[in-house]
């Protein structure tokens, strides 16, 4: 019979390098989740029709960061009276699902985080789907929703607009999936 010995000085020092790769691995992990700074948001819009894209087809997002442009959205949304926005410390961050085959769906913001030294901004979204063999609309819809994100102040240097990379992510349960939206143009 064959009796493998080990050597305790061997058992020792792997344990203490897999422990040592556990915490490095904890401390990186707690530094990334400080990294990311809570955005406070509220919706101002949302409707069934977000007829003021070029392209309605694809779903995509719009970091609005002027007054007129603004305007011009919630105008196009059938808005007699715009929702105020301060734009030396707020954006504007509208969803759009692209086109749908009947009513019923939508689009909510759940989360909003921003890393200020990668200038990127993170967001949970819920997508909102009928459920099968509901009563919905029968027409083609393109839904849409706006909220107001109070921006982090190290974000906005003086009075220029800052470019944001966006990130969504899907939010369905415990399970989160990349979400795919593209920068869309106004008309």
């Amino acid at each position: 019979m064959h009796v493998i010995s080990r050597k305790p000085h061997m058992v020792g020092g792997l344990a203490m390098l897999l422990c040592a790769l556990f915490w490095v691995g904890c401390a990186q992990s707690v530094e990334s989740r400080q990294a990311g700074q809570k955005i406070e948001f509220a919706e101002l819009i949302s409707g069934p029709q977000a007829s003021f894209f070029a392209s309605t087809n694809e779903p995509g997002y719009l970091l609005v960061a002027d007054a007129k442009q603004w305007q011009a959205i919630a105008k196009s949304a059938g808005l007699d009276s715009v929702p105020d926005v301060d734009f030396s410390s707020e954006r504007v961050l509208v969803l759009a699902l692209g086109q749908k085959r009947t009513g019923g769906y939508g689009v909510r913001l759940k989360t909003v985080d921003m890393d200020t030294a990668k200038k990127m901004i993170n967001a949970v979204v819920q997508i909102i789907e009928p459920e099968p063999g509901a009563m919905v609309t029968q027409m083609l819809s393109r839904p849409f929703v706006a909220y107001r994100l109070k921006m982090p102040q190290d974000s906005l240097p003086g009075e220029k607009a800052v470019a944001l990379s966006l990130r969504f992510w899907r939010a369905d349960g415990k399970e989160k999936q990349k979400l795919n939206l593209s920068p869309l143009a106004l008309k």
